[in-house]
C-alpha cells in the first residue's frame, strides 16, 4: 500500500507488512481498513488488516469469510462485500468498531459494490456468471442500525448489473453497455437506460 499526500501525491510510507493480495481499502479518523484474500484457494485465511492511521503501524487483524472485496465504513461500522475470491460469495460482513463484533449476512450472489446513504446500505449483487450455476444480478438494502434486509429488488434472468454509485438520492449502475439510473426509495428497475456508451468494458 502506497500512502501519498493527497494534495502533492508525494509518497509518504510504503505499507508492505501484515498484508496478503489486499483487494479493497478504507479509513475512518483512527485507522485504515484493508481486505485481503490471502491464498485466494484457501476458503478460510481470508481477514481485514487494520493499520493505525498516524504512523500506520499494524493493529491486529479481524478474520473473516472468504473473498472481501469491497469495503465502507459508517455509523462506526466496517460493511465489507463478500465476492468470492476464487469462488462465488453471497455475503456481506459487519463489524461493530464499538463492540468488536461481527455479523455475516447472505444478500445475494457475488456481492460486488455497496453505497450507503441515510442509513440505508446498498449493495449490487453481479450474480454468478463463471465458476458455479449462472444466477442474476440483485439490489439490495440494508438496515445498518439494524443489520437486516429491508428491500431485496431482483434484475430479470440473464441479466448481470455492475458497479454502483449514489448521488442526490439516486443510485447509478451499469449493465452491459448501459448506465441506468434508479431513486433509492424505488422497489422497482428502471425500463429504460440513462444513456448508453460505445466504451467497452463499463
Amino acid at each position: 500500500i502506497e500512502v501519498v499526500n493527497a494534495d502533492t501525491f508525494e509518497s509518504k510510507t510504503t505499507i508492505t507488512s501484515n498484508l496478503n493480495n489486499p483487494r479493497y481499502i478504507a479509513a475512518d479518523e483512527n485507522n485504515i481498513y484493508v481486505t485481503n484474500w490471502a491464498d485466494a484457494a484457501n476458503p478460510n485465511d481470508d481477514f481485514v488488516a487494520v493499520f493505525r492511521r498516524a504512523d500506520h503501524a499494524f493493529v491486529k487483524k479481524i478474520n473473516v469469510v472468504e473473498g472481501p472485496d469491497q469495503i465502507l465504513i459508517e455509523n462506526n461500522k466496517l460493511v465489507i462485500a463478500h465476492s468470492g475470491g476464487w469462488s462465488n460469495g453471497n455475503s456481506v460482513s459487519i463489524y461493530n468498531l464499538s463492540t468488536n463484533t461481527l455479523d455475516n449476512i447472505v444478500v445475494g450472489d457475488v456481492p460486488s459494490a455497496l453505497e450507503e446513504e441515510n442509513g440505508t446500505v446498498y449493495i449490487l449483487c453481479s450474480g454468478v456468471t463463471w465458476g458455479g450455476t449462472p444466477s442474476s444480478g440483485k439490489i439490495v438494502k440494508l438496515n445498518l442500525a439494524t443489520n437486516t434486509i429491508t428491500q431485496t429488488i431482483n434484475f430479470p434472468e440473464g441479466q448481470n448489473p455492475r458497479f454502483l454509485a449514489e448521488n442526490n438520492n439516486k443510485l447509478y449502475y451499469s449493465l452491459n453497455n448501459q448506465i441506468y439510473q434508479i431513486d433509492t426509495q424505488s422497489n422497482s428497475l428502471p425500463e429504460t437506460a440513462l444513456f448508453t456508451s460505445n466504451a467497452t468494458a463499463i
